[in-house]
């Protein structure tokens, strides 16, 4: 994949987590100190980023950009 920042080729590549779902929680938004808690639960108003497993944990396809410090993440 080229870097849409610097044209750049970006290494392929994954972002994952051990236990809990990844989800992106918009700013005006903030998790509750309760989602930490249940960690099998996302957040009212996120979206879940990837697939996750009891077993594995969750796992995404990304790309990162070394010379722009980018991540483009697929959904």
């Amino acid at each position: 994949m080229t870097c849409p920042y610097c044209n750049k080729e970006m290494e392929s590549g994954y972002i994952m987590t051990n236990e809990q779902k990844l989800a992106w929680t918009p700013q005006a938004h903030p998790p509750h100190w309760a989602s930490n808690f249940f960690r099998l639960a996302v957040p009212a108003n996120s979206i879940q980023i990837g697939e996750h497993s009891l077993w594995h944990g969750s796992r995404t396809s990304a790309s990162y950009c070394p010379d722009c410090k980018k991540i483009i993440i697929d959904m």
